[in-house]
């Protein structure tokens, strides 16, 4: 089992990856969910990570992510990655739409 994500080593075998999970843990934090698409062996999960301001009931912060889960043969999970958004950096051209037939 392999847990992967931005920032952090890569974590492998049960023990770390369920050490990496309570070490993040917080009462302050939570996962929304949007969308689960399952084929195959691969499990997508749309979200967003929430954090609560603590103290208050307000979010401090929020961020959308993408979960990719690779199962085993006997659907457990194998590998873990972990895709966060972020808007592209200044240095990237920018999208130009162009009409049909050019």
């Amino acid at each position: 089992m392999t847990l992967d994500h931005p920032g952090a080593p890569p974590y492998r075998g049960r023990d770390a990856v369920l050490s990496a999970h309570a070490a993040q843990a917080t009462l302050l934090r939570r996962h929304e969910l949007d969308t689960v698409v399952a084929d195959e062996g691969r499990v997508v999960v749309l979200g967003r990570v929430v954090r609560q301001a603590p103290g208050t009931a307000r979010a401090a912060y929020d961020v959308d992510f993408a979960d990719v889960f690779t199962l085993s043969g006997q659907t457990l999970v194998r590998e873990c990655r972990r895709y966060y958004y972020a808007p592209p950096s200044s240095g990237l051209p920018t999208h130009q739409e162009h009409p049909a037939g050019e």
